[in-house]
């Protein structure tokens, strides 16, 4: 099965073997000292677990994902200009007791 991945600047080769020398040369340091900070150490487990769960539940699929409507779906919660002023004038709206509501009488 062939991934259409980006694999950065150096490839996947260069990516494991960085991965590899970080590893071997940080483990003595790390796993002493994170013994002594448990919410770290959680954290640190929990996201690469996350990782590969997603991992092996998206890889076997054969649905592409597209990154520009998940980026426009989940990237800014900002609202635009234009969003702006429509929420301003249907605030003014409800304001000025122009709603669509019937009064209770």
């Amino acid at each position: 099965m062939q991934n259409s991945w980006p694999l950065g600047f150096f490839g996947l080769r260069a990516g494991q073997i960085v991965g590899i020398v970080s590893l071997v040369i940080t483990a003595p340091f790390a796993f002493g000292i994170l013994r002594d900070y448990e919410t770290l150490s959680a954290s640190l487990l929990a996201y690469p677990v996350s990782t590969l769960v997603c991992f092996f539940m998206s890889d076997p699929s054969k649905q592409n994902f597209d990154i520009d409507v998940i980026q426009y779906r989940t990237g800014d919660f900002d609202p635009s200009e234009e969003q702006e002023l429509v929420l301003q004038a249907v605030k003014r709206g409800k304001k000025h007791g122009s709603t669509d509501e019937q009064p209770d009488d």
